[in-house]
């Protein structure tokens, strides 16, 4: 079943990409074949008596042609990169890599240039990593210059969930969810919502520190009530889940769950609106939990490389024009007149959530339709905010935001495609790629992504190479910078004195945390033996 679901998976991506018209082609069947997904996505060869592939005929399909159709690369790679099959490496695997690179996250991100510090930082990361990387990885050390860290987990795909997977991949390195989340506890009678959150407490702990490469998440799914052969946007689920995670949340004895999500995502915005005539301003203020942001220059884009997140947030915020048939009604003057409008945030979440704004409506199709526009992705982006209270300064603040995860939606079709995600671990600073079940390092962090402080210097130096956008980045996790250096802090701290000192504190969930930890050491024990 695992192999027909990896297969199935595989055809669904090719035929958002209209790849398949050649193995189509070559069907033996007289009658003309149209391969149909849950999402809408298909292919057919033209003929008069056109037929839907669906059930069995699929299942058929998939298993006659899985052989033909190019991999999506779900092979395992080892901790050398080479493709293994997988029957006997179910085990977390482990990689190499450079300490400078760590040294410098640390010191950038993290302890804030303190060599003691940083110093300190390091130990500890080693300290914690040589408990969770598998046998024989513990026993062989490491290379000059080289730390062995351990790898995340992958996570199966059950048909077409790797929208699931990717959401859960991001989630899994956002330190204060998951801390938030570990201290739930069920009150009362076990209910639907109850089945959900202790299923998600269990993947993100196993996905955070159990022993395994790969992880199924069914039983979430079952819990979800999901159609795993339907596709859903990754963004919209994450809304969905949140509100009714925060409505079991707000039913807990705990009250600091009630606060959770909202100290973590939820933002304040104003639009204020300003009256040409008697210079009048309204307002009117709003929450987000995300932002919409357009693509800018869609149809003028002449740059080859792309335009970047920073100059479409920059445009997002840029005062709008109110005049003629747009005019404004102003109470004041008890009349339409002409009016500036402007979108200011008044406060900031940790964690901002950007979605590109890459669906839009083809007026001439009358249907959805993806944006190929290439953007690039900044490392660091400044994030305006003017609070009420410094409404009168001529000046706005920008607050110093890192990039920490990327979903990306692979494929051309609006209704179709595959999504994975580029996440980077906050605490050690490497970026992973996660493709379902394969995990792979990103060595130099996202393709499409640039640091904006040091690319004018190294390009002066001739040692910038030039970066080009990215036509698959859809949305993007920002982490305020002082937020991500606490939450590593206290996630590093604390994961220590759980491991190596047994310190289980039910105040922090840890408890949880323990049952995987035994699951961790014996089945490692079994692997020496």
């Amino acid at each position: 079943m695992d192999q027909y679901r990896y297969n199935a998976a595989k055809i669904r991506y090719l035929i958002s990409n209209g790849e398949l018209s050649n193995l189509l082609d070559g069907e033996d069947s007289d009658d003309s074949v149209t391969l149909k997904t849950q999402v809408g996505a298909c292919v057919s060869r033209p003929s008069d008596n056109n037929k839907h592939v669906t059930g069995a005929e699929f299942a058929n399909l998939v298993r006659r042609h899985w052989s033909e159709i190019p991999s999506l690369g779900l092979e395992k790679d080892d901790s050398d990169g080479k493709k293994t099959g997988g029957l006997n490496n179910d085990i977390r695997r482990s990689i190499l890599v450079d300490c400078d690179k760590t040294r410098i996250h640390a010191s950038k991100f993290i302890c804030n240039g303190e060599e003691d510090t940083v110093e300190r930082y390091c130990e500890m990361i080693n300290s914690c990593q040589n408990d969770l990387i598998p046998p024989p990885s513990n026993d062989s050390g490491s290379e000059d210059g080289k730390t062995r860290i351990s790898m995340p987990p992958g996570l199966r795909n059950l048909g077409a969930t790797c929208y699931l997977n990717s959401q859960l991949q991001c989630l899994a390195q956002n330190l204060g969810f998951v801390h938030g989340l570990f201290t739930w506890r069920q009150d009362g009678a076990t209910n639907r919502m109850s089945q959900v959150l202790s299923h998600m407490q269990s993947i993100l702990a196993r996905m955070k520190y159990g022993p395994l490469s790969v992880i199924c998440t069914n039983e979430f799914a079952t819990a979800l009530n999901l159609e795993n052969d339907e596709m859903q946007d990754p963004n919209e689920f994450a809304r969905l889940l949140f509100d009714r995670m925060q409505e079991s949340f707000r039913k807990s004895s705990d009250y600091r769950l009630e606060n959770l999500l909202p100290s973590i995502f939820r933002g304040t915005s104003a639009y204020i609106t300003k009256c040409h005539e008697c210079n009048g301003n309204s307002e009117r203020q709003e929450t987000f939990m995300d932002l919409s942001i357009p693509i800018v220059d869609v149809e003028a884009n002449l740059a080859d490389d792309g335009v970047d997140v920073q100059r479409c947030l920059d445009a997002y915020f840029q005062p709008e024009l109110l005049v003629g048939d747009n005019q404004y009604y102003c109470s004041t003057c008890a009349k339409k007149a002409d009016a500036s409008r402007v979108l200011v945030l008044e406060k900031i979440p940790p964690v901002l959530n950007i979605q590109l704004a890459r669906y839009v409506f083809d007026i001439a199709t009358f249907s959805k339709k993806k944006l190929a526009t290439k953007v690039k992705l900044p490392r660091t982006l400044a994030v305006p905010t003017k609070p009420a209270g410094e409404r009168g300064s001529a000046t706005t603040a920008a607050a110093n935001y890192i990039l920490c995860a990327v979903q990306n939606h692979l494929g051309t079709s609006a209704h179709g495609g595959h999504y994975i995600a580029d996440v980077l671990d906050w605490t050690t600073g490497v970026w992973y790629e996660f493709n379902d079940e394969k995990v792979s390092v990103l060595r130099e962090g996202p393709k499409s992504s640039f640091d904006p402080n040091a690319s004018n210097k190294t390009a002066a130096k001739g040692k910038c190479a030039k970066v080009v956008g990215s036509t698959d980045a859809y949305n993007l996790f920002y982490v305020e910078q002082k937020y991500l250096s606490q939450r590593s802090k206290i996630e590093l701290k604390s994961t220590v004195d759980r491991i190596q000192n047994g310190m289980h504190t039910i105040d922090s969930g840890d408890e949880i945390l323990a049952s995987i930890d035994v699951q961790r050491i014996e089945r490692y024990k079994c692997e020496r033996e």
